[in-house]
């Protein structure tokens, strides 16, 4: 937890390690202390009734329960919330090998799907790079 990564188990039971910022390590230690406290720290963080990982069924499910509850005009699911952090990280960094490993995409062009941009941030970004308006006048 010092070093503020978790082992992420994903399809195909593939891992790494995640970083996460401090926010969520101040999150996750609220949430271990309330509701994890007797864990081993190998055992798995969230689990289902039985101690076991949750499946990704059951987490949709439960966002799309959650949605219903909160009457959201649109469902939100796992998956929308990937999107959104993959096209934050790049947005905020811009850059795109920085968005495939976080994202634990195989290759650079699955990640280029988050490299969309809006009108308003290509002229925001043109404003700053612009080769002309960065030259010295002497």
């Amino acid at each position: 937890m010092r070093q503020r990564t978790i082992r992420i188990v994903g399809k195909g039971e593939r891992d790494d390690l995640q970083p996460f910022g401090q926010e969520s390590a101040r999150l996750i230690r609220e949430y271990i202390r309330k509701h994890r406290w007797n864990a081993a720290p190998d055992d798995y963080l969230i689990t289902d009734a039985q101690g076991g990982p949750l499946r990704a069924d059951s987490i949709t499910r439960v966002f799309l329960n959650i949605s219903k509850r909160a009457k959201l005009p649109r469902p939100v699911t796992p998956h929308k919330l990937r999107h959104y952090f993959g096209c934050a990280v790049l947005k905020t960094s811009g850059d795109l090998e920085l968005t495939r490993q976080l994202l634990r995409h195989r290759t650079l062009h699955m990640s280029l799907q988050y490299a969309r941009l809006t009108k308003t941030d290509v002229l925001q970004k043109y404003q700053r790079t612009s080769p002309l308006d960065r030259l010295k006048r002497h």
